[in-house]
């Protein structure tokens, strides 16, 4: 069964194909791509597709990027370019009524991205200069079958694993567009489904890292669980993400952990304001993605 907290259940655009370029079902040995259409026909148009953490826990996103298996990377088209929000929800405010989820939603905000992802297409379309994509990758091992931080987070509820894909029987006809089988009926079949790899503090390491992840001051993450008293406990928590603070000083990060764990496995936050500061202008995010958007936006009249 594919759903989304409970919802979206059956819904015929889990079914293959996944990705832009066209591949080969493995369990049907279908050829088919999202853009194989306009691919025969010689007209597709530059796309910029972006995608928060969400979508690879709750809907299957690792397999626009991948093979159906979830064995080795796809080949995008050269008319494609993919973005990856790190350590993001699929919206930016609360979905689900408070209580429901076990944990506090996701608070980091990436509508500037979403203001610069306009900016490099106007760029691609204008100049004919094609940006990079930014996603994670199986090769360079930041896109896994399962992945959980190391360190001590209190208020973290572990889940069991990102939402199946498996295959479904919608009837004969359904290449026509006809759904005969009501309801769908869910095959042993299922689509390699992976997911971003994360540090020791449970925060993304792939794509593009805002500050709140690249110089993080809590754990942010792109799903939830459902808490006890709403019911299905554990199970992934609709469209919320979760966002956990570290620990502010000492005294918290002792009372966290009281009994057997170690201190050290405490996260906290920088201790002022420029030492944060600092820690972003030396991060690996910075070096990569605002310096280079600084010099290039410097040289536009």
């Amino acid at each position: 069964m594919v759903q989304i907290g409970h919802g979206f259940m059956f819904y015929p655009n889990v079914s293959f194909p996944f990705a832009f370029e066209t591949q080969t079902d493995p369990f049907t040995g279908a050829k088919d791509g999202i853009l194989a259409r306009c691919t025969a026909r010689g007209n597709c148009p530059k796309i910029i597709s972006t995608n928060t953490s969400t979508e690879f826990w709750q809907s299957g996103q690792s397999l626009l990027l991948t093979d159906p298996s979830g064995q080795h990377d796809g080949i995008e088209p050269a008319n494609v370019r993919i973005y990856h929000f790190a350590g993001t929800q699929h919206v930016e405010v609360q979905t689900t009524p408070k209580g429901v989820c076990a944990m506090p939603f996701n608070t980091v905000d990436y509508r500037p991205l979403l203001r610069a992802m306009l900016v490099i297409l106007d760029r691609w379309v204008k100049d004919g200069t094609p940006p990079p994509s930014r996603h994670p990758r199986i090769d360079d091992g930041t896109l896994v079958a399962m992945t959980a931080p190391t360190a001590a987070i209190a208020g973290f509820a572990p889940v069991k694993g990102p939402s199946p894909r498996p295959r479904f029987d919608y009837g004969p006809d359904f290449a026509k567009g006809i759904i005969g089988n009501v309801l769908p009926v869910a095959l042993a079949d299922q689509y390699g489904v992976l997911v971003p790899k994360v540090d020791r503090d449970g925060n993304e390491t792939s794509g593009i890292l805002l500050p709140d992840i690249a110089v993080p001051t809590a754990t942010a993450m792109g799903w939830s669980v459902r808490s006890a008293s709403a019911g299905g406990a554990g199970e992934l928590c609709y469209l919320d993400g979760s966002y956990l603070p570290f620990a502010k000083i000492k005294a918290e990060r002792e009372a966290m952990t009281a009994g057997s764990r170690s201190k050290s496995a405490i996260r906290a936050l920088p201790t002022t304001q420029p030492r944060y500061a600092r820690r972003w202008r030396r991060s690996p995010a910075m070096a990569t993605c605002c310096r280079k958007t600084s010099s290039a936006s410097a040289r536009r009249p």
